[in-house]
C-alpha cells in the first residue's frame, strides 16, 4: 500500500481519553482509511469510528497494534510508528509528560541521537524501553555522570 497522510486531529473522547485519528489517502486504491490511535496502541481502519455516528463492525478493521508487542517485521509497521509518535508529541504536550518506547519503536531522527556508548548502558543499566516526548530524547542523568 502507498499511504499518505493527510490530516491529524488529536482529540478527548471524554473523560479524560484523548486520541488522534489520522486520515490516510491510499494511492494505489484510490481510497480514504483512518489510523486511530489512543495511547496503547491503535488501528487501521476503513471508518472513523471514533469521532463520527458510524457504528464500528469487524469488517471496518484492516490491521491493529498493540504498542507493547509493534514489531518492524508487523504489516503497516512504519504507518503504526510514525502515527503514534505524532500522537506522542501531542499527548506529551497536552498532559506534561514523557512516554517510553523500544529503540524500533522510535523514528530515526530520534534514534540518532543515542550513541551506541549510551544505548549499551542504558539496556544495561536501565532496560530496552527509552523515554521520549516525541521530538526529543530524555537521557539518564546516570549515565553523563559516569562520563565525566
Amino acid at each position: 500500500m502507498k499511504l499518505q497522510v493527510t490530516n491529524h486531529d488529536y482529540m478527548n473522547t471524554g473523560g479524560g481519553c484523548m486520541v488522534s485519528i489520522f486520515t490516510i489517502y491510499d494511492v494505489q486504491q484510490n481510497r480514504t482509511l483512518y489510523v486511530l490511535i489512543n495511547e496503547d496502541g491503535g488501528a487501521l481502519s476503513t471508518a472513523d469510528y471514533i469521532s463520527t455516528d458510524v457504528e464500528f463492525a469487524d469488517n471496518m478493521l484492516i490491521d491493529s497494534f498493540s504498542i507493547d508487542n509493534l514489531k518492524s517485521t508487523d504489516n503497516n509497521f512504519e504507518l503504526f510508528r510514525d502515527c503514534f509518535i505524532e500522537h506522542v508529541k501531542k499527548d506529551c504536550r497536552y498532559k506534561h509528560t514523557s512516554y517510553e518506547l523500544r529503540f524500533e519503536q522510535l523514528p530515526k531522527e530520534l534514534q540518532q541521537q543515542l550513541t551506541p556508548e549510551y544505548r549499551e548502558w542504558h539496556e544495561e543499566h536501565i532496560g530496552s524501553y527509552y523515554e521520549t516526548d516525541g521530538y526529543k530524547m530524555i537521557l539518564d542523568a546516570g549515565f553523563r555522570s559516569k562520563q565525566e
